[in-house]
């Protein structure tokens, strides 16, 4: 008779991180009594398609562990361990999502309208597509302005008047996260003058 087969190996994956050194390592971590698999190999799949892990630069191959140095956004995506032994192969796989701080920024920056003009603020969040949900907020002058419009992340002022000059901004919250921007809109000029009203404008000589 034969020697008996040996019965695939479980493998699980584990990371661990340092925000210290932005760095990150997974590791496959075997469960049962079976001894280490002779061999291994990671793939990635960060982007359409899945990857051989190669040493590199920021990427090092140490026995079980995959580490990644200086880890960024493009850095997300689905990690394999494919493990064997004489028994057979087995495999496990870890989603990765790098999630970088709220970065909020509101154009145009500075805006002048003319009274009766309207004018758009447009709030531009850039975060990873998975970092969940996030919620907006418009303020002027530090004040929350009224109305469920305001939770959009374009802000439109139609018939500006002089009361509608001033800062404002955009605050966005994702969790325990938040992060704003500001702009300012000033007036340009009179604009149109209607002629169902009357302008008077004093002139002071000196």
């Amino acid at each position: 008779m034969g020697k008996p087969q040996r019965k695939p190996m479980p493998v699980q994956v584990g990371y661990r991180s340092d925000p210290r050194r932005l760095a990150l390592e997974l590791f496959y971590q075997p469960s049962g009594l079976e001894p280490s698999p002779h061999d291994m190999i990671w793939y990635a799949q960060t982007g359409a398609e899945q990857m051989p892990v190669m040493s590199g630069p920021r990427t090092r191959l140490l026995g079980p562990v995959l580490a990644i140095e200086a880890v960024t956004q493009s850095d997300s995506g689905v990690y394999q361990c494919i493990a064997s032994n004489v028994g057979g192969e087995t495999s496990a796989e870890l989603r990765l999502i790098v999630m970088a701080p709220l970065n909020v920024e509101v154009l145009p920056s500075l805006l002048s309208v003319h009274l009766g003009g309207n004018a758009e603020f447009t709030c531009i969040v850039s975060t990873h597509s998975q970092a969940g949900q996030h919620f907006i907020t418009w303020f002027k002058d530090g004040r929350q302005l009224p109305g469920a419009g305001r939770q959009s992340e374009t802000l439109t002022l139609n018939g500006i008047n002089r009361e509608d000059r001033g800062m404002y901004q955009c605050v966005v919250r994702r969790g325990d996260d938040t992060s704003q921007a500001s702009a300012e809109l000033q007036l340009g000029g009179l604009g149109y003058l209607s002629t169902s009203k009357q302008f008077t404008i004093d002139l002071i000589l000196k």
